[in-house]
């Protein structure tokens, strides 16, 4: 047998799932360490755990964006479905409810996706945080690409009001959240309320309503 066939042999008694890239690690130390190695078990198992570190810390960075990568496309999934239930119930104000149903926590909404009534409930909870004000018509495409940049702009200053305004209430815990919420409304509104703090705090006392209901 070589080196590094008896080298393999003893790294693979360890069972680390890992014993070729490990014996190839190994092997890097040079010919008079590895042959201290073979007739030295306690030393072969320290240098075989440190081995294993070095290994799982290389592979975390790429397991985790596994994970994220999957836990991006389950939320893509969900937020289809959950569109296309709410767009039953309420199709002309689908995609804000969407957006609002969607601060919830995963574990809620997978919970009522195939529920009917569960859904039902949530939308007319979420249509109660909304005003009664219509929301004003979406522009042209063209009008649209012109205007991004100044929406998103405003959608920070006034996300950032609203957090900040939320933080000196009861509900400072979920100021993010509620924040979120509120922002799906029409920003020419959220200025009006903004004004408003009484109103304002009913408006907020809702959206806590619906997150209250999710947790």
């Amino acid at each position: 047998e070589t080196l590094g066939e008896e080298l393999y042999d003893l790294v693979d008694v360890y069972k680390t799932g890992h014993s070729e890239k490990i014996t190839g690690m190994l092997l890097e130390l040079g010919k008079e360490q590895v042959k201290q190695l073979l007739v030295d078990p306690h030393q072969l198992e320290r240098c075989i755990h440190t081995a294993l570190k070095t290994l799982q810390q290389a592979e975390a960075p790429e397991k985790q964006k596994t994970l994220n990568l999957d836990s991006k496309n389950i939320k893509e999934k969900l937020a289809e479905k959950l569109f296309t239930e709410v767009e039953n119930i309420d199709a002309n104000n689908s995609a804000t409810i969407t957006g609002m149903l969607l601060e919830m926590e995963s574990s809620f909404l997978h919970t009522i996706i195939n529920d009917k009534k569960a859904i039902e409930d949530a939308v007319t909870r979420a249509q109660a945080a909304l005003t009664e004000s219509p929301v004003p018509q979406q522009s042209s495409s063209s009008q649209r690409m012109d205007e991004d940049s100044d929406m998103d702009s405003e959608t920070e200053m006034l996300g950032e009001d609203l957090y900040n305004f939320i933080s000196s209430t009861q509900y400072t815990d979920h100021a993010e959240k509620i924040a979120g919420i509120l922002l799906e409304m029409p920003h020419s509104i959220l200025r009006k309320l903004l004004t408003s703090p009484e109103e304002l705090k009913e408006k907020i006392k809702c959206a806590a309503k619906v997150l209250e209901d999710a947790l």
